[in-house]
């Protein structure tokens, strides 16, 4: 998780700076897909177990959004 938030800041901070940063495109592609994916499946676990320890699969969905905020 650490790896994540590191990665998110420093490719937040280059886009800032102005470095140019190329994502091919299948990989932003299956990410996107991956997060979408990862955002239902938590809703429908949490929704029918009623276990909020399933509310965590919606943070890559809150932290993209977050960064989509900031670009």
């Amino acid at each position: 998780m650490m790896k994540f938030i590191l990665l998110f800041l420093l490719s937040t901070l280059m886009i800032f700076a102005g470095e140019k940063v190329v994502v091919p495109g299948y990989l932003a592609i299956s990410g996107l897909i991956t997060v979408i994916a990862l955002f239902f499946w938590s809703v429908y676990k949490a929704v029918k177990t009623q276990n909020t320890i399933y509310a965590l699969g919606m943070l890559p969905f809150i932290l993209l959004l977050a960064w989509m905020f900031f670009i």
